[in-house]
């Protein structure tokens, strides 16, 4: 379900972003749940997982601000299943998509912090990530550089550096 209190956003999918095409203020929930979806044939478990998020983004004239949150929770009803997890997520993204044009494109840089806290587990993991997308033409053509510091817990952290390049024709 998504409550959309600004410009609503149509059809099934909706984006995370509309470049400030958009002023939006949505508040979504999601909700799953399946018999013996979990765990083995001998020792099945049932599965359920919700989701709440929200999305703000408004066009401030020099630029677009954007902002979602999200909370996650799974539950596998305690049994074995090395394809499933137990626990809580969060997520939460702040991102400032530029006007002004620099070349082609606009610059938006964006940081999102992401943490994963399981059932049993000492420590939760955290993810840390920088990005500059550079927006040639929205979803459709778009450059994207991202630094990830992952942080697994009692692992050594992970540290990752991506270029990534989206075209839709």
């Amino acid at each position: 379900m998504t409550l959309n209190l600004w410009d609503p956003e149509p059809g099934y999918y909706n984006s995370s972003t509309y470049y400030g095409e958009k002023q939006i203020l949505a508040f979504g929930l999601a909700a799953m749940t399946q018999k013996n979806g979990a765990g083995t044939a001998g020792a099945p478990g049932d599965f359920s997982g919700w989701n709440l998020d929200a999305l703000m983004e408004k066009n401030l004239g020099a630029g677009t601000l954007s902002l979602e949150g999200a909370y996650y929770s799974y539950d596998k009803n305690k049994v074995i299943d090395a394809a499933l997890f137990q626990g809580n997520g969060y997520m939460a993204r702040a991102g400032y998509l530029f006007n002004t044009k620099v070349g082609i494109g606009k610059l938006m840089p964006q940081v999102r912090f992401q943490s994963l806290d399981l059932d049993g587990a000492t420590e939760k993991r955290n993810r840390y990530d920088l990005e500059l997308h550079y927006v040639i033409d929205g979803h459709n053509a778009r450059v994207t550089a991202v630094y990830t510091d992952d942080n697994m817990g009692a692992a050594r952290d992970t540290n990752i550096f991506k270029i990534g390049v989206q075209l839709q024709i």
